[in-house]
């Protein structure tokens, strides 16, 4: 299970970042028609986050705080 903490909808996808694991890094799901079609390990939120910008172009402020598990 994950701890999502970030989400956005942006370009019809759906992008979800995990929270931080001690010592391990956090994750960035891209979801198109509720199937994840990319995942990316990052050593941060805010990587996870920049590397939506580059691969993707998500805003960096179109995320949204949120705190569910997935």
């Amino acid at each position: 299970m994950y701890h999502i903490v970030l989400e956005t909808e942006f370009n019809q996808k759906r992008f979800l970042i995990t929270d931080h694991i001690p010592n391990f890094g956090s994750f960035l799901f891209v979801y198109e028609n509720d199937f994840c079609t990319y995942d990316y390990f990052q050593n941060s939120i805010q990587f996870c986050k920049e590397t939506a910008l580059e691969e993707f172009g998500v805003p960096m402020d179109s995320w949204k705080e949120v705190d569910y598990m997935m």
